[in-house]
């Protein structure tokens, strides 16, 4: 899931490349994607979950800021 800095989903691709959709990638990678450009100075969260080789859950949570476009 991303999120912007005021809490708002912000549409996303939710890329699996183990899936094998891709060629690409290995079996403990995912990637997000936002459909559209982020916006510039926002704080962005990010929080993934899942079950690696059907047995070990996982999950993650992380921050970012984008930087101002003129930079």
């Amino acid at each position: 899931m991303l999120r912007n800095g005021s809490g708002k989903v912000v549409p996303h691709w939710l890329i699996q490349p183990s899936d094998g959709k891709y060629g690409i990638g290995g079996e403990t990678e995912i990637w997000i994607m936002s459909q559209d450009p982020l916006e510039p100075n926002e704080t962005y969260t990010v929080e993934a979950e899942g079950i690696r080789r059907g047995k070990r859950k996982w999950s993650k949570k992380w921050s970012f800021t984008t930087t101002d476009r003129s930079q």
